[in-house]
């Protein structure tokens, strides 16, 4: 029984992802579930031990361990805030991180975890879309069951324009566009027969529609950047060319289509939050949310240590300095674009040596999807189509938005990195250059020394010696 619960490590990963909006909007402790997921990471550390199985050490795995070691070391510094905040990212990421490092990932265990995420991202996609286009039903049935933070938090955004999320909202597009991740890495798999077009285009207007109506502006970018980059890279060059052509081309007409339709655009409520982006940008005001004095904060604290940075968590200071609160009336954390962050709260040094690691994975999979697209196979075609997806939304949105600061992030960063995990299994591809060279000497060097240590705790203790 404990070695069937722990089999399924990817797909239970998969579940807490999908339902972690139950601890805001439920007021749940959010500890109970980490303590689930240790408590089966736990079983299955133990299953492996018992059975003498080494944990699975992929250039994946080793690269995103390394990342959190690097972070850990960052978290360690004697300037980085440690609070009950940057507590539970540390648990987050540790658990997940152990998470890559411990699933199975055999087809049917990772397409189990696509089928959880298909269903889950549908079903929350049918809660946006019902809600808010009936927010009386909304506020008839669920409202009364939310914790008072979700309340509050729906009580600020409702009146902006959004829809109705659950979660944060950004969590809730997260979670949709995982369900529009697997759609498209299914219709990317041959043979496409119209059964699988059609539900596959259904089910991916489907989410994307709930994304619209949501009105998050960046995570929407963020997919459409995302797919379209996966659809030219799975093209031949010529259907690429026309793929570009007709793709300009439509994106010039929707401009002026827009444009003439605009006052009429701007009375579909679900759409307002969209036009007045658009109206702001023909009158040149700023449509950045107020994200200009965050950037140029982190600029400066970046320019007072640019070496070092002010230490990990210490952008906090700066924006107390100036009395920068969220809607909720605590001080910013974050400037709302990772990269800068890295550079102002860990330096020139900092930013580097944790963007290799990042960077190494995103190339990882590209590179995995091109010899997928090869001679991969459907399999280890959609996996790395799944993994590139999923980073590449992330580190793109981190350009506008602070997604690696989230919470949530490790969970659905370690499903990317399991689904290229699986796609390598699946293929028997191993990427090569100087990173992974060095992975490998890693590797060796943590071989010998585990080796090392079983032979020495197998020795009989002598008197004497």
């Amino acid at each position: 029984m404990t070695r069937k619960i722990t089999g399924q490590l990817m797909l239970i990963l998969a579940i807490f992802t999908c339902t972690f909006f139950l601890y805001r909007d439920f007021g749940l402790r959010m500890i109970y579930g980490y303590a689930v997921l240790g408590v089966i990471l736990a079983l299955r550390w133990f299953d492996r031990l018992r059975r003498n199985e080494p944990p699975q050490r992929t250039p994946v795995t080793l690269a995103a361990a390394v990342l959190a070691c690097l972070i850990l070391l960052q978290f360690l510094r004697p300037d980085a805030r440690r609070d009950e905040d940057t507590l539970s990212y540390l648990i987050s990421m540790v658990i997940c991180i152990a998470y890559v490092a411990a699933a199975p990932t055999p087809v049917p265990a990772v397409r189990r975890a696509e089928t959880a995420i298909y269903w889950g991202s549908m079903a929350m996609a049918l809660f946006v879309v019902v809600f808010t286009l009936l927010p009386g039903l909304f506020l008839e049935l669920v409202y009364p069951l939310l914790s008072e933070t979700a309340r509050r938090y729906y009580d600020f955004f409702a009146p902006l324009g959004y829809g109705v999320s659950l979660g944060t909202y950004s969590y809730t597009d997260y979670v949709l566009y995982l369900g529009m991740a697997v759609c498209c890495a299914e219709l990317a798999v041959k043979p496409r027969t119209p059964r699988r077009i059609a539900a596959g285009g259904l089910s991916l207007a489907f989410l994307a529609l709930a994304m619209v109506v949501l009105g998050r502006r960046g995570e929407l970018l963020a997919a459409l950047v995302a797919i379209a980059l996966l659809v030219l890279a799975l093209c031949s060059r010529r259907k690429r060319r026309i793929i570009l052509a007709a793709g300009s081309a439509a994106a010039v007409l929707a401009v002026v289509l827009i444009l003439v339709f605009l006052p009429q655009l701007g009375q579909i409520s679900f759409l307002s939050r969209y036009v007045e982006t658009v109206e702001q940008i023909l009158s040149g005001v700023d449509f950045t949310s107020g994200r200009g004095p965050l950037l140029a904060l982190a600029v400066t604290g970046f320019l007072s240590k640019p070496i070092f940075g002010l230490g990990w968590g210490q952008y906090i200071q700066l924006s107390a300095q100036l009395g920068m609160c969220d809607t909720d009336g605590n001080l910013i954390e974050d400037c709302h674009n990772i990269y800068l962050q890295f550079l102002c709260e860990t330096g020139v040094v900092g930013a580097v040596l944790l963007l290799i690691p990042i960077g190494y994975l995103l190339i990882t999979a590209c590179r995995m999807l091109r010899h997928a697209k090869a001679a991969g196979g459907p399999d280890a075609l959609r996996f790395a189509s799944l993994s590139f997806l999923i980073q590449f939304f992330l580190l793109f949105l981190g350009l506008y938005d602070p997604s690696f600061q989230k919470l949530v992030f490790w969970c659905f960063y370690a499903l990317a990195l399991l689904f290229l995990n699986a796609a390598m299994v699946r293929s028997g591809w191993r990427p090569t250059g100087p990173v992974s060279r060095a992975l490998a000497r890693l590797d060796g060097l943590l071989t010998a020394a585990l080796t090392r240590l079983r032979t020495s705790l197998r020795t009989p203790w002598k008197e004497g010696k």
